[in-house]
């Protein structure tokens, strides 16, 4: 990882989550509303459930691709927080995981980790290969 946080005090890497593919292109990918109808919000724990049946369990390799070549990630995604479950960094010091996310934020695209205990709403996205 180009933002190891194996580096800082505390953090574990529990899942790595998958390579970005060969000859990727970022028009490959797709955003991913995960929640039902009837709901505002749902526990990281859903989430890892849902991004499993949803096939969008990128991870912070494709995060960090995406950092990289961020002028192709398409306008319309920055008003989303771009979620990477396949990616699972424990936390020690507060016992908790965390995962990988994009935000937009002043002009660019920032690369950051999210608590698992923490809910997730309708103006987050999973991100995943197009079928």
């Amino acid at each position: 990882f180009k933002r190891d946080m194996r580096k800082e005090a505390g953090w574990e890497l529990k899942k790595e989550g998958p390579q970005v593919p060969v000859d990727f292109s970022i028009a490959d990918l797709e955003l991913v509303e995960f929640l039902n109808y009837d709901e505002q919000t749902i526990g990281g724990k859903e989430l890892e459930n849902r991004a499993d049946k949803l096939s969008a369990n990128l991870g912070q390799h494709m995060a960090e691709y995406l950092l990289e070549h961020q002028d192709q990630i398409p306008e319309e995604w920055q008003k989303h927080w771009l979620v990477f479950p396949g990616t699972d960094w424990r936390v020690r010091s507060r016992g908790g995981r965390d995962a990988p996310y994009l935000r937009w934020d002043d002009g660019r695209w920032v690369l950051d980790f999210c608590w698992f205990g923490y809910t997730f709403n309708s103006g987050d996205r999973l991100v995943r290969l197009r079928k």
